[in-house]
């Protein structure tokens, strides 16, 4: 199936604007099977075939190449102030580039196998990547050195840094999500009542007291990080699987993405399982929310 055609769609949540609308759209081509988006909202990061790619959010205009990569990339994020990005390939590298120029910062060998994930403490000091390798691993964004390796037991989906940095998601192919402490390596929690499910996405709300994770049957759970207790659930269509979950509204609602057929982005207002609004169609191969 061909890859050229627009993939990324940025859509308005405020119910000021009419219909909450697309906003802007970004192609890319070969992908993209990655995204991410800075602090400050003024430009939109990707991963594809070809590399990693910045754009302009507002105009979608091409800003910048990072395209040191020996494969496909297949993870992307910024540093906490948006100074750095982070790119992880499907050859196990990770690199750390300056955003405003595109220079390499450091290139660390980081998995046996490809990168699925990556993520910049909100400090700026470490960062997080995951892979197919079935391992997490923290490192020294100043030094490019190892600190600390997770064992996942299976192929690792998605890491997140809390809001204070101290513990990190982790989901997972099989058996959810886990919660670690970043500096002890200690489990805190295996989130339960998932069962085989796997975990696609994952997201902490910005107090730091609820996890939000999406599985691959369709459902979005909203979970208790002080208890691991579940809270919520959320679910438009049984058998299709989230790309992506996310809080909007100062965490007051609950979104979710699907990629199926058509595909399609939904709001859970007061995150109320039984406010579902329609945001819109996208047929996206990556999508962040």
């Amino acid at each position: 199936m061909s890859r050229f055609y627009f993939l990324v769609i940025v859509i308005a949540l405020s119910a000021s604007l009419p219909a909450r609308q697309p906003l802007q759209q970004f192609g890319q081509g070969l992908g993209p099977y990655a995204a991410a988006v800075p602090p400050n909202e003024q430009t939109y990061l990707t991963g594809g075939e070809l590399g990693a790619f910045l754009w302009d959010i507002e105009t979608g205009e091409f800003l910048r190449s990072f395209l040191n990569h020996e494969g496909r990339v297949t993870a992307v994020a910024y540093s906490s102030d948006g100074s750095r990005v982070l790119t992880g390939d499907s050859n196990g590298g990770v690199n750390l580039s300056e955003t405003s120029t595109g220079n390499l910062i450091h290139a660390i060998p980081a998995h046996n196998g490809s990168v699925n994930s990556v993520a910049a403490s909100p400090d700026g000091l470490t960062a997080l990547s995951a892979g197919s390798d079935q391992v997490a691993r923290l490192w020294n964004l100043e030094t490019g050195e190892l600190i600390r390796t997770f064992q996942g037991a299976s192929n690792i989906n998605v890491v997140e840094f809390s809001p204070d940095g101290q513990l990190f998601a982790m989901g997972k192919e099989t058996w959810g999500t886990w919660l670690w402490d970043v500096n002890t390596g200690a489990l805190q929690h295996n989130f339960e009542g998932q069962g085989t499910r796997t975990t696609v996405d994952l997201t902490f709300s910005s107090d730091g007291l609820t996890l939000l994770t999406g599985n691959n049957f369709g459902s979005g759970i909203l979970w208790d990080i002080a208890t691991g207790v579940k809270i919520d659930e959320y679910s438009h269509t049984d058998g299709f699987p989230l790309t992506a979950v996310g809080f909007a509204n100062l965490d007051q609602d609950i979104i979710l993405g699907y990629n199926y057929d058509y595909g399609a982005i939904l709001l859970y207002e007061n995150r109320d399982p039984n406010s579902e609004i329609f945001l819109a169609h996208s047929a996206p191969e990556a999508m962040m929310i």
